[in-house]
This record gives C-alpha cells, sequence and structure tokens, in this order.
C-alpha cells in the first residue's frame, strides 16, 4: 500500500474523532494522490530530521474549500492511529522546501 510522510509541527489541523480516529488535513494533496493513500498509511513528523509522532492507516479522504489558501482545494484524511506507524524516519523528497514526502509505494 502507499504511504507518505507530512511535516506537521505540533498537531497542526491534527483532531481526534473518537479514539483511535482521527481527522488530519488541510493537505494540498490532489484527490487522486489522496485516493492513491486509503488503505496506506501516513507519518506526521515536527520536521523531517525527527521521527513520526502520529501515524496510522488512511480510511478515507474528504475534499474541502480553505479560501486563504493559494490552493484552496485541500484534503483531509481520516486516520486510524496506530502505534506501529510512530517513531518512523522521514522517506522520500528531502529538499528544503518539502513538506511531504510524495506518495512512496
Amino acid at each position: 500500500m502507499a504511504s507518505a510522510h507530512i511535516k506537521c509541527k505540533r498537531g497542526l489541523n491534527l483532531h481526534a474523532v473518537k479514539a483511535p480516529l482521527y481527522d488530519s488535513g488541510h493537505w494540498d494533496f490532489s484527490p487522486e494522490e489522496a485516493a492513491q493513500l486509503v488503505g496506506g498509511t501516513i507519518y506526521l513528523h515536527n520536521t523531517k530530521a525527527e521521527r513520526s509522532y502520529f501515524g496510522g492507516t488512511v480510511l478515507s479522504y474528504e475534499i474541502v474549500d480553505v479560501p486563504e489558501k493559494a490552493h484552496s482545494q485541500r484534503i483531509v484524511f481520516r486516520i486510524h492511529s496506530m502505534v506501529e506507524a510512530k517513531n518512523k524516519e522521514w522517506q522520500g523528497a528531502n529538499h528544503v522546501r518539502a513538506w511531504t514526502s510524495g506518495i512512496l509505494p
């Protein structure tokens, strides 16, 4: 399944629905990228140098409009938190401006 590492400082836009279900969002993924992640894993990191502090299986996603953003169409993921997704090293895109690893196989 696909996975993605995302830079998400201090749990920004991470909200408990009812543990172990969480919404994480307003991410600048396309709907096609988001669909690839359903059934896969997301890992959240404060920085690319730090290991993940949260992660889990993507159950679904929702497209939301955030008008104050340059790309107003954003994605909110519904995630089933898993302890196995914590403490993972960043993988994928690692350039200075990378906020996500990209979609990894």
